[in-house]
């Protein structure tokens, strides 16, 4: 492929017409973009399973060792 063919005008749907490196570009960011969220979508569902297990972890300690806390001290 030419360099010039990367400058000419190109309309895939009809309604933009625009160079062809425009058009890569504008599918690298939306997929660059894409790829982010879906990254940043995984680490949010690791650390939510992480904290929900820690939760749980400490719900399970409260109820082993329930200490009525309006008594003041435990001797």
């Amino acid at each position: 492929m030419p360099f010039s063919v990367l400058f000419a005008s190109y309309a895939p749907f009809g309604l933009v017409q625009a160079p062809l490196f425009i058009w890569l570009a504008a599918v690298g960011l939306f997929v660059v973009t894409l790829g982010v969220l879906l990254w940043l979508g995984y680490l949010v569902r690791r650390e939510r399973r992480l904290y929900e297990r820690i939760t749980q972890d400490l719900r399970a300690i409260k109820s082993k060792y329930n200490a009525d806390l309006r008594n003041g001290l435990l001797l």
